[in-house]
């Protein structure tokens, strides 16, 4: 009897500690959850503030730029880097994009209006570059391209 007692207990217990690992479990993938949430927000941050960022460190691109906003004419080399710039700001509105196709961005953190007007404010020799190189991006995120941005 004082074995079967025994055997109770040690079971309730056992029972016990894997109803506690696995509370243990589920609060270690809540902040797992959280780390990864955080780690795609500092990466959205980055992609938002990069542009910002090369322009600060180097003033000629700064300039360059300016000027490219401007709509003055720029050097065949000016204008090599600006498309350089521009595959660069695309590839961080890709980004974007795919995280909001994954779910993990609303619609209003994509900026559609500011990356509508941006486009308007390409020259048009930059539009026609990216109708030329757009193979370097996902074909949904060009179709998006085309119809929320391009030809809303």
């Amino acid at each position: 009897m004082n074995l079967d007692n025994l055997n109770k207990w040690l079971m309730l217990a056992a029972n016990l500690g894997v109803i506690g690992g696995i509370i243990l479990l589920a609060v270690e993938l809540q902040q797992n959850n959280e780390l990864l949430q955080s780690q795609a927000r500092a990466a959205r941050h980055d992609a938002r503030t990069g542009v910002m960022r090369m322009r600060i460190e180097n003033p000629i691109v700064g300039e360059t730029i300016s000027r490219f906003l401007n709509a003055e004419e720029l050097l065949p080399q000016e204008m090599a880097n600006m498309m350089a710039f521009v595959n660069f700001m695309l590839t961080g509105w890709e980004y974007l994009w795919s995280e909001y196709e994954a779910g993990l961005l609303d619609i209003s953190e994509l900026g559609i209006e500011g990356r509508r007007e941006a486009w308007n404010n390409f020259p048009d020799e930059i539009k026609e570059r990216w109708l030329e190189e757009n193979g370097l991006y996902n074909p949904a995120f060009i179709v998006w391209m085309e119809e929320n941005i391009i030809n809303p």
